[in-house]
């Protein structure tokens, strides 16, 4: 089994254009467009896999890709 990446929540924020910390707590909890963190330490993980297929839909819907892969 592979061991993924996890990303702090500021690293995140930071991959999806700069979004405030309430816009990441909102994709999660009310709108379900991130899953749940990984709480390690009362700091909040997402796995970097996930966050790409995110920032790919996210930049789908705006059709444009700011130059990531």
């Amino acid at each position: 089994m592979a061991i993924q990446k996890r990303i702090k929540s500021a690293k995140v924020r930071e991959l999806l254009g700069g979004i405030s910390p309430s816009t990441l707590f909102r994709m999660w909890k009310h709108r379900g467009i991130l899953p749940a963190p990984q709480v390690v330490n009362g700091v909040n993980y997402w796995f970097e896999s996930d966050v790409d297929e995110v920032f790919k839909q996210k930049t789908a819907e705006s059709g444009n890709d700011h130059g990531r892969s």
